[in-house]
């Protein structure tokens, strides 16, 4: 039976980790353009177009009539 000491077990998990890291990288290398292309600008100001300019809100709202100020005075005690 083979015995591992703790620094073979810091070296094989350092190298797993390098190698993971490794692949994630050279991943995000080689599909960067579709990454940037999938959210251009295009997108993003299609994306506010259709969500918000086209949104119209009920007539309630639109014809709301502004109340009168209310001359209430607020006191605030502070205790001592």
């Amino acid at each position: 039976m083979l015995e591992f000491s703790t620094l073979d077990f810091v070296l094989i998990s350092c190298i797993c980790y390098l190698c993971g890291l490794g692949t994630g990288l050279s991943l995000c290398a080689k599909y960067k353009e579709t990454f940037l292309r999938s959210i251009s600008n295009e997108d993003l100001t299609n994306l506010g177009r259709y969500n918000h300019q086209n949104y119209m809100p009920p007539p309630e709202t639109i014809m709301g009539v502004p109340t009168a100020p209310t001359q209430e005075v607020l006191k605030i005690e502070i205790p001592k």
